[in-house]
């Protein structure tokens, strides 16, 4: 089974800390840039990982997410809030808090679901079942 590839982005020692426990996990490919998200989004244009962790400051960030979203709606973004306790994981134009011992099945159901034989050629996958049965009454 290929590994997922994910990419950490910052280099704060908890953002460091996280990114090894995922790797040491052996389900998932982690690959570590020093820059801040907004900094390295040619780097991740060329990776294209399933999923970015990157240092979440609301104020820098916000708008290179959604410009790298639109760009790129399939890569899960991931933000480490400042607390440490939550992560933002961005869908399209939504938001979603989650807490941070979350990360890797946050990572791995992205994965599971951007499989090609579940793709339905949109930018987000919905998770709610009301979404799928309307999406394979379209079909």
């Amino acid at each position: 089974m290929p590994q997922a590839e994910v990419v950490f982005c910052g280099k704060s020692p908890y953002l460091s800390g996280l990114a090894t426990g995922l790797q040491l996990g052996g389900r998932l490919r982690v690959i570590r840039l020093e820059s801040a998200f907004s900094q390295s989004t040619e780097e991740l244009k060329m990776l294209r990982p399933e999923a970015v962790v990157f240092e979440h400051d609301e104020t820098e960030s916000d708008q290179a997410v959604m410009d790298f979203l639109k760009a790129y709606p399939r890569i899960r973004l991931i933000g480490l809030n400042h607390d440490g306790d939550r992560l933002t994981v961005f869908i399209g134009n939504e938001r979603h808090t989650v807490p941070v011992k979350e990360l890797g099945p946050v990572i791995l159901d992205h994965e599971r679901e951007s499989a090609p034989n579940k793709s339905r050629g949109r930018g987000s996958q919905s998770t709610r079942p009301e979404d799928e049965e309307a999406s394979e009454r379209r079909l």
